[in-house]
């Protein structure tokens, strides 16, 4: 038999073996990349491919959005970075020299210390996508900025945190800093997931130490963020409220206190005590090396320090150790440091307390919250008489859903349905997150605080920083009648007190924004600034608290993305799914031997006819052979069958091993024997007997192959050529053919069952061919012992036994949707592809028999969120393990959040990032434009108001009117139209812009077209009677009938463009790309435009006529004017509009039809009007000399 293989190269085989072989549960890139591991193993296969990503346990990816630094990211990969010279180090190096008050250059090269510049230290984190007055260097810090040479000659650095990104964090220290000894403190233990993957990433930084703080009670978290960092003058210590995670420090609102620099020499402590607390904190730990670097800190000059220390150290405390932690620290600091501000406050100054979690803390308010937590932080040194007003901030679903990140921006704050429900007395206390003061809002708040502050709220007595939310496990509860405090957590804050930074200061005035802030410093006056806007907005009836698995059903979040429930019996996994997962699960390791692992499906193979008949011709040219030698094969050597198999593999490259199986006694008498030949990964190939160690005969790929034969053997008789033309028959037909070693048979006869025959006709029989047709294909399944691959395998019999073996590698599953055009794919798995509705399905080639083989590449009209990716699109191996999870129940966010495109910004087809597409209006520079027409229409009104309050003057009477008023009245809606042009582009407003202007021009040109026509009639009448003449003219039924003729076909015009004219709008793309929509205008538009500039030429030429003639007023001579400037300004501003209109800013083009239409409709009006109003505000009569059409004025009686 021939088996035919197919492979894909996972792994190199240059590299050394990994020790964990195919158990390896490593994730990080680099690993893969100096060590080779077995073909199966999912994630080597990623890395091989260069598409893998590196992972995050649950809980480092629960509140890290990944985000770009706004300041220059290095481009440098985690492997490059990793082959630098690293060195460890348990302990703060040494310094050599001492400082004071050294001056250090600040971030713009001024020589000013941070001090000076920022009194207090504290910083919010900088924030992606925000304006960048809201990261003022004076006022915000990244990590970079922290760990920067202008900060110090870092020579050691020690990190405390609660999730880790190693990579990331090595990224953020500057080039020459990467290899300074790193202590990074954490709470992972060893066995979790987290511990092993941290611990994995350590591993690559050989300038890492890891230390572990070891958490005695149950449900605890090592919370604290803290960095201690030396320099080769001294050291300074961040105490801080970001995770490190890129997410945590580029889209949260996250705060900061940063020290003094701390010079090296002499121990000296601060008045609040600072050196001790720390010290005494790190002891805490129990662990030698922290001793040793709280043994170091106590070699620092640490007097420049104002703030307390406020740490939460896990155990149950009791005697003086009771007051050293958590809400009884800050209780003993306020009562014995905070005598002025005491004085000062009373009990209307609230409390306010803003926090990214809430704990379980009790079934009513007075269990810990307005008990004993709320008496530490009312500052009183007696029990409380009266309690302070309570305030908490803690962001809605609204805020999370508008925040900028959307829903993923509730991934750190961490607050159940549950624990909401068993709380509800919590819901009258909460506000919403707002910080538009500090251009925040839209930037969830990771950051915690606590303070008091005056009710008119300018004022603020105290303020607390800290990484401890508001939970007992942080904070601490009492235990045994209050005798002992029990604390689960390590937490660690700082607080702020007045009096620390001026001696009779008893509050910190409060800055709204940075503004304030800066102008507070500048002028000397001790400020500070919340991290939230005051006064705190309450919820609204219908805001609720935000919960990390409420599914918000029928809500959108600012992407247009849905927010899912993640609870396991709303799924129920699909049978392709089942059927991906038990692939997974069978390898060499737990295989049973042979090929018992297979799956039951049908599938198309007739992709793989190609590689199927390299099987079959083989199987001819051993049948011809067969025919050519008596139907034996004594003259046939293990050579020359090994040879067949070589050259099956050598003809077609798809081949991944090719097999030739005999029946027993057929081949030298041997019991068995099975030639195999299969291509190695190294491109070698190898071939040796597989029956030694493996019983082919029950396996499906002989035994069903061999039994489709025996069923079809009696049908071999349609190749059988008639009697008469036996003698052209090549056949021996005495010759006998074997199948077995129990059945022989001639030509004339078949056996259907070792002692029964069936007698045929004597017939004669031409040398037998197999087709494909006549070939067997397998189920897939597991070749356990064999290639240890999942394999399917087509046979074609050698007048029986032959056949031929594909390996799932390079046949991969297509699990895209049904219209995919991939080929050699198991396309039975169409359609079970997990991709979001934001993304697309793309199969991806070379990955073998496994789930997850697709990449989900963005949809028409979404980017991919990361643009720094190399292949912009999410990988299928991170789309179902992330989809195993969400179904499981387990509460992953991963896949309802984490694998959705962003949607292009309005107007954009297709997009690479949210850079916006469609114009944006100046509505400023529109507003002036619109003021102009608004002043034009207050022009045409005031004349209104003239002609009729006028309408018995001679003036008036001789112009009529009437038809003044009409004028107007065109005059009015050609100006209306230029308000609707101001608003944005509709239909309906491109329908009613067309409707007023036309119109419009009717009711203006046509009375005044009229007139000119009217007077070059009346000037061949004999001109004693002109007077009278040019009168009847203006008031005469006959004009009036006339001007219907004009405006009644614009009318019936319009109405038909209304019904015909495609009514749409037209896209247009401004110089620089971007769009917009005009008004779509067709030949109906045109012909409209051509009529009304024949109207236009008529009236010149009528003004032209009849320019000598002498009018009352000189009436004729204005209305020539005005006729004149439109026809000649309002076409050429139109030629311009037309052919400008495709690529200018949709403002200019509002400028043009101001310019096409306002502006010579207004100066024809001022021409016409301009003169009449002047005469009426004389107080004269005016008559006209009947002979010479002089205006004669006389006193005015009236």
């Amino acid at each position: 038999m021939a088996d035919i293989h197919v492979v894909d190269a996972s792994g190199d085989l240059s590299l050394p073996r990994c020790p964990y072989g195919p158990k390896c549960y490593r994730r990080n890139v680099q690993h893969f990349r100096e060590y080779s591991h077995p073909a199966g193993h999912e994630r080597a296969a990623e890395v091989q491919s260069g598409v893998a990503e590196d992972d995050e346990a649950p809980k480092r990816t629960a509140d890290d959005v990944v985000a770009v630094d706004d300041e220059k990211e290095t481009t440098e990969p985690p492997a490059k970075r990793t082959r630098k010279s690293f060195r460890k180090s348990e302990e703060l190096p040494s310094t050599s020299a001492a400082a004071t008050d050294l001056p250090r250059p600040n971030f713009d090269g001024k020589t000013e210390s941070m001090e000076m510049l920022n009194p207090l230290g504290t910083y919010f984190t900088r924030t992606k996508g925000l304006d960048p007055n809201y990261n003022d260097r004076r006022w915000t810090r990244s990590m970079k900025m922290l760990l920067a040479p202008e900060m110090g000659n870092l020579q050691s650095s020690v990190q405390f945190n609660y999730c880790f990104d190693i990579p990331w964090i090595v990224d953020q220290y500057p080039e020459e800093f990467r290899s300074k000894p790193l202590m990074i403190v954490h709470g992972d233990k060893a066995s979790s997931a987290d511990g092993q993957a941290l611990r994995q990433e350590a591993s690559l930084f050989p300038n890492i130490t890891l230390v572990y703080a070891d958490l005695p009670i149950a449900y605890g978290t090592h919370h604290t963020k803290m960095m201690l960092l030396s320099y080769d003058v001294g050291m300074r210590v961040v105490i801080h409220t970001s995770n490190l995670l890129a997410g945590d420090w580029h889209n949260k609102t996250q705060g900061m206190w940063i020290s003094p620099l701390l010079p090296k020499g002499t121990s000296a402590d601060s008045i609040t005590g600072f050196q001790n607390s720390l010290v005494h904190y790190l002891k805490c730990y129990h662990n030698a090396k922290l001793n040793a670097v709280a043994d170091a800190l106590n070699k620092y000059d640490m007097s420049s320090v104002k703030v307390f220390l406020i740490p939460s150290v896990p155990g149950r405390h009791m005697g003086p150790d009771k007051t050293r932690y958590g809400h009884l620290r800050l209780r003993t600091i306020l009562q014995e440091h905070a005598a002025l501000s005491a004085k000062k406050v009373t009990p209307e100054w609230p409390l306010i307390g803003q926090f990214s979690s809430i704990g379980s803390i009790g079934p009513t308010s007075a269990n810990w919250l307005t008990g004993e937590f709320l008496e530490s932080l009312s500052m009183p040194a007696a029990p409380m008489t009266r309690r302070p007003p309570l305030n908490l901030i803690f962001p809605s679903v609204e805020n999370v859903r508008m925040s900028s990140e959307g829903w993923n921006g509730g991934g750190s704050l961490p607050h159940s349905e549950a624990n909401y429900q068993k709380q509800p007395y919590l819901y009258k206390l909460f506000h919403v997150w707002k910080s538009d003061g500090k251009g925040r809002t839209s930037a969830m708040p990771h950051i915690k605080t606590y303070a008091r502050i005056r009710p008119d709220l300018s004022e603020c007595a105290w303020l607390a920083m800290t990484s401890a939310n508001m939970s007992k496990a942080a904070w601490g509860a009492y235990e045994k009648n209050s005798s002992q405090l029990m604390i689960r957590s390590y937490e660690l804050g700082v607080l702020f007190l007045p009096s620390m930074f001026s001696s009779n200061a008893a509050s910190f005035k409060i800055a709204e924004d940075f503004d304030t802030m800066s102008e507070a410093v500048e002028s000397n006056q001790l400020a500070i600034m919340l991290p939230y806007d005051l006064p705190l907005v309450e919820y609204a009836p219908t805001d609720r608290p935000w919960t990390s698995d409420n599914p918000q059903t029928g809500l959108k979040d600012i992407f247009g993305r849905y927010r899912e429930r993640r609870t396991q019996r709303w799924f129920k996994p699909d049978p392709a799914t089942l059927a991906l997962q038990y692939v997974e699960s069978v390898t060499q390791a737990t295989c049973n031997g042979g090929a018992s692992e297979y799956l039951n499906i049908i599938f198309d193979t007739s992709d793989w006819k190609e590689q199927a008949n390299v099987v079959v011709r083989l199987s001819n040219i051993l049948s011809h052979w067969l025919t050519k030698n008596n139907h034996v094969l004594w003259n046939m050597t293990d050579e020359m069958i090994f040879a067949m198999t070589r050259t099956t593999i050598e003809i077609e490259k798809l081949t991944f091993g090719s097999a030739i199986a005999f029946e027993p006694g057929l081949y030298h008498n041997m019991s068995k024997f099975c030639a195999y030949s299969y291509n190695t990964y190294n491109n070698t190939i190898k071939s040796h007997d597989i029956s030694v160690e493996y019983n082919y005969f029950p396996s499906e790929w002989y035994d069903g192959c061999k039994q489709k034969f025996l069923k079809t053997l009696g049908s071999l008789h349609r190749s059988v050529p008639s009697a008469q033309s036996s003698e052209e028959s090549l056949v021996d037909h005495n010759a006998p053919i074997f199948l077995n070693n129990n059945v022989s048979l001639r030509l004339s006869q078949v056996y259907n069952a070792p002692d029964e025959k069936v007698h045929l006709p004597t017939t004669y029989f031409v040398d037998l061919r197999m087709e494909y047709e006549d070939g067997f294909w397998t189920r897939p399944y597991f070749d356990c012992g064999g290639g240890n691959i999942w394999m399917i395998t087509f046979n074609s019999p050698i007048m029986c036994i032959e056949n031929g073996t594909l390996k799932f590698g390079i046949l991969d599953i297509n699990q895209c949707d049904p219209d995919s055009t991939t080929t050699k794919t198991i396309n039975v798995f169409q359609g079970t592809h997990h991709c979001r509705p934001t993304t697309t399905c793309v199969t991806r080639a070379g990955f073998g028999f496994k789930r997850g083989t697709y990449y989900c590449y963005c949809s028409r009209g979404f980017y991919f969120p990361n643009r720094s990716a190399e292949v912009p699109a999410f990988t299928g191996f991170n789309v179902e393990v992330a989809y195993a999870e969400y179904i499981s129940g387990n509460g992953s966010k991963w896949y309802a959040t984490d694998f959705d495109c962003l949607p292009c910004a309005e107007g954009c087809d297709d997009c690479t990032d949210d850079t916006p597409c469609l114009a944006v209006l100046n509505w400023i520079f529109r507003s002036i434009l619109l003021s102009l027409v608004i002043g034009g229409l207050v022009i045409v009104v005031l004349a209104m108001v003239v002609t009729v309050r006028n309408r018995h003057r001679t003036v008036i009477k001789v112009a009529g009117p009437k038809l003044l008023l009409l004028i107007c009245f065109g005059g009015v809606l050609i100006n209306i139209s230029g308000i609707v042009e101001f608003l944005q582009v509709t239909v309906t407003t491109c329908t009613a812009r067309v409707w007023l202007l036309h119109l419009g021009f009717a009711f203006v040109y046509g009375p005044l077209l009229l007139k000119i026509w009217r007077i070059s009639l009346v000037e061949a009448v004999s001109s004693i009677n002109v007077s009278e003449e040019v009168s009847k003219s203006v008031s005469s039924s006959g004009v009036w009938w006339k001007l219907s003729l004009i405006v009644l076909p614009v009318f019936i015009d319009l109405i038909v463009w209304s019904v015909v004219s495609n009514l749409t709008l037209q896209l247009v793309q401004t110089g620089t790309q971007l769009k917009y929509h005009i008004c779509h205008e067709d030949w109906m538009d045109y012909g409209i435009m051509l009529a009304e500039f024949l109207f236009l030429l008529w009236g010149v030429y009528l003004c032209f006529k009849r320019r000598n003639v002498v009018t009352p007023y000189n009436e004729a001579r204005y209305i020539a004017w005005g006729i004149y400037v439109t026809t000649f300004w309002k076409n050429f501003m139109t030629v311009i509009r037309i052919f400008l209109s495709q690529s200018i800013d949709p403002d200019v083009l509002y400028l043009l039809y101001i310019m096409e239409w306002q502006v010579p409709v207004t100066l024809t009006l001022i021409m016409l009007f301009l003169p009449k109003i002047y005469r009426t505000r004389r107080r004269r009569i005016n008559k006209i000399n009947p002979t010479t059409l002089v205006v004669q004025e006389e006193d005015d009686d009236d």
